[in-house]
C-alpha cells in the first residue's frame, strides 16, 4: 500500500519588516538616525579604519548588534582587522576575482534562495560534499561563500530577519577532511560570529557522516552559546528539514520542489554592487 504524502508544513504569513525590526531590534526612525550618526563619528574618528560609511553598510552592523552602537563599532573594527589578518580569504574579494561561474553555474555548489522562507530568512545552500579539488580550490569555495554573504548582508530584509544555511555533506570524503582542519574551522567560527554582520538564525547540516560530528566537537568550545543552539545535524532524513525550510523554496538540486535555480539572476544581483566590494576589500586589506 502506497504511503500517503506528508502534508507540507503550514506557511507563516510573511513578517512585516518594520514591525519585526521594532520588536526584535528596537529599531525606530529616531534610533536608526541617531545610531548611524554616532557609529559614523566613531569610525571617522579612528584613523586606522578606512572603510565605507554609507548607511546601508553601517546598518548591517547596527542591526547585527541590535543597535548597541559600541558593540557594532567593535564588530566594525574586527571586520577591518580580519581582512588584514586573513588575506587568503579576503584579499581582492570581488566578483571579478572569485570563480563564481565555476562554483555556482557549472558545479552548483552554492546558491541563495530567491525568496525568503516562512520566517522571512534568506536560505543559503552549500553542497560541501560535492566539492572536489579538480573543480576549484577550497579557498575559492570559501571566498565565494563570503562574497555571496557580503552581498546579501546589504539587504534590509536579511539584516532584519537574518539568514539560515543548509550544508549538504553528501559525498564527504578524505579530500574534504584534509581541508576541514580544526584550525580552519576555528578561523571560520571567529569570522562568522565576531566579524561578519550577518544574523545567522539557523544552520542545518544534512547527509553528514559520523566524522562531521567529531569535527564539530573540535570547534564547539569556540562557538558562542547562541550559535551552538542554532546548529542542527539533520542526518540523512531530509523530511526533518522541510518543517524548517519548506520544499517549495528549495531547488530540486537540494531535494526540494522548486524549479532549477536561476544562477544568472544570482550573478546579476551579486555584481550589482561590485563597486562596494572593490572599496571594501581593496582598501581594508591594504591598511597598515
Amino acid at each position: 500500500m502506497e504511503e500517503a504524502a506528508e502534508a507540507p508544513a503550514p506557511r507563516r504569513p510573511k513578517p512585516n519588516l518594520e514591525e519585526t525590526a521594532r520588536l526584535e531590534l528596537g529599531e525606530t526612525p529616531e534610533t536608526k538616525m541617531k545610531s548611524l550618526q554616532y557609529l559614523r563619528r566613531l569610525i571617522e574618528g579612528t584613523s586606522s579604519l578606512n572603510i565605507p560609511t554609507d548607511d546601508e553598510f553601517l546598518m548591517s552592523f547596527l542591526r547585527a548588534r541590535k543597535y548597541c552602537v559600541q558593540e557594532a563599532f567593535e564588530m566594525v573594527k574586527k571586520f577591518s582587522q580580519v581582512r588584514r589578518d586573513l588575506p587568503e580569504f579576503f584579499e581582492d574579494l570581488t566578483p571579478a576575482n572569485v570563480p563564481i561561474k565555476t562554483v555556482c553555474h557549472e558545479h552548483e555548489l552554492l546558491m541563495v534562495s530567491p525568496q525568503p522562507d516562512a520566517f522571512g530568512r534568506r536560505v543559503a545552500l552549500m553542497r560541501l560534499g560535492a566539492w572536489k579539488p579538480s573543480v576549484c580550490s577550497f579557498r575559492d569555495l570559501i571566498r565565494a561563500a563570503f562574497l555571496l554573504a557580503g552581498r546579501y548582508a546589504l539587504e534590509d530584509s536579511t539584516q532584519i530577519n537574518g539568514a539560515a544555511g543548509i550544508v549538504d555533506m553528501k559525498g564527504l570524503s578524505l579530500h574534504h577532511l584534509t581541508q576541514l582542519t580544526p584550525s580552519l574551522l576555528i578561523k571560520l567560527a571567529h569570522i562568522t560570529q565576531d566579524c561578519v554582520p550577518m544574523r545567522i538564525k539557523a544552520v542545518y547540516i544534512v547527509n553528514h557522516p559520523p566524522v562531521a560530528e567529531f569535527l564539530f566537537t573540535a570547534v564547539k568550545p569556540f562557538l558562542k552559546s547562541k550559535l551552538l543552539t542554532r546548529i542542527h545535524f539533520i542526518g540523512h532524513d531530509a523530511s526533518k528539514l522541510w518543517d524548517m525550510c519548506p520544499r517549495d523554496i528549495t531547488p530540486a538540486e537540494f531535494g526540494g520542489t522548486r524549479e532549477r535555480f536561476d544562477y544568472d539572476r544570482q550573478d546579476v544581483f551579486l555584481r550589482s554592487r561590485a563597486e562596494l566590494f572593490e572599496r571594501l576589500y581593496g582598501r581594508c586589506c591594504s591598511e597598515k
